[in-house]
């Protein structure tokens, strides 16, 4: 897909067992932050109570895995311990 989303902070979910894996070209789903709340509508969905991680870049999909890796560390470091 070639448009821009210029509203708002655009992201990303991917699955731990794919990081772990290394499967970096795989995501769940596109998501796009917004800074008012009570928004609602059939498209918009709420986290669920969670571990999370995140990491920030600029760029495209196809270079995450340099960032993905220090996401991987991350979770050895803290969470897999």
């Amino acid at each position: 897909m070639n448009s821009s989303i210029f509203i708002g902070g655009v992201g990303l979910t991917v699955d731990i067992n794919d990081i772990n894996n290394k499967n970096f070209d795989k995501y769940n789903s596109i998501f796009i932050l917004t800074e008012e709340e009570g928004i609602q509508g059939p498209l918009v969905t709420i986290f669920q109570k969670g571990i999370y991680a995140s990491i920030y870049y600029s760029g495209v999909h196809n270079y995450s895995s340099q960032y993905y890796n220090i996401l991987l560390d991350y979770f050895k470091k803290t969470i897999f311990k």
